[in-house]
């Protein structure tokens, strides 16, 4: 009965610690609504246009740095606190909103955090590959243009993936250089 016991509060505890790292970066759906798909876009164009403070572009990442940064985390006592990022620099080919000059610098969580001599585990980041283009709806964090995965883009995402070819029907043609 004892080693029953703990082999059941043994799997409870590892059910716990393998649902918090699944769950752990989950983004949240788009409610059910009534609201026809021309309503939808149109709220959505309204936010991006007037309350979302950030850019949506589609670019060639041209150089990516992992870099220690101290505005995105603080310490327990409110202190900045040193945290890895990747820092992208991007060359615009079309953007909506967000850009002024044809490269442009934004900011993610790589997919593990070194602190020191070791590793931490999944930290909802990823890595993109340089030279390839994507599309990108990051928004500003602490004056920094900052990409995440529940972003309208899931981070970044292809071109011709359905959130670039959503972005589309809401905002219109985009602009070029």
């Amino acid at each position: 009965m004892k080693g029953l016991l703990k082999n059941v509060l043994l799997g409870c505890v590892m059910t716990i610690i393998f649902s918090g790292a699944v769950f752990a970066c989950s983004c949240g759906g788009e409610p059910l609504t009534d609201k026809s798909i021309d309503e939808i876009r149109k709220e959505k164009r309204n936010y991006f246009l007037n309350n979302f403070s950030g850019a949506a572009f589609v670019g060639k990442i041209v150089s990516r740095q992992r870099i220690n940064v101290t505005w995105f985390a603080k310490t327990l006592d409110g202190k900045p606190a040193i945290y890895q990022m990747y820092k992208y620099t991007i060359r615009i080919k079309e953007y909506w909103f967000g850009v002024k000059s044809l490269t442009i610098s934004i900011y993610g969580q790589p997919v593990e955090q070194i602190y020191g001599n070791f590793r931490t585990g999944n930290s909802c980041g990823f890595r993109l590959s340089i030279g390839k283009t994507y599309f990108f709806t990051p928004e500003f964090y602490e004056g920094h243009l900052k990409m995440g995965p529940c972003d309208f883009a899931g981070g970044a995402s292809e071109p011709s993936d359905y959130a670039a070819k959503e972005f589309r029907e809401i905002m219109g043609k985009p602009k070029r250089f």
